[in-house]
């Protein structure tokens, strides 16, 4: 059941386009192969962090509904669709 009050979290892949001169941003992700920035917002950049130092699906969701105070059912259902996007943009690998 969704917490009440809560304004709901919004976890979106902003956009992306040609690398040029970027550095380290936080929310920003290259894609060196592609040749592409990718700019998350603050939720998927949670995702991809995690995801980053080995945290499983499951683990990510549950760090994202603490952090964000979020349903738990809620968090693993976007936390698995923003995996998803993540691995097809190549920006992380793994089942």
């Amino acid at each position: 059941m969704p917490k009440a009050n809560k304004p709901p979290v919004r976890i979106a892949i902003v956009g992306s386009g040609k690398v040029s001169d970027y550095h380290h941003v936080p929310g920003i992700r290259l894609d060196s192969r592609a040749e592409l920035v990718h700019q998350l917002n603050p939720t998927a950049s949670f995702i991809w962090q995690q995801a980053q130092s080995g945290s499983t699906a499951e683990e990510i969701a549950s760090a994202l509904a603490e952090q964000y105070d979020v349903d738990p059912e809620i968090a693993h259902r976007d936390v698995t669709a923003t995996l998803a996007r993540l691995k097809e943009l190549n920006l992380v690998t793994g089942p």
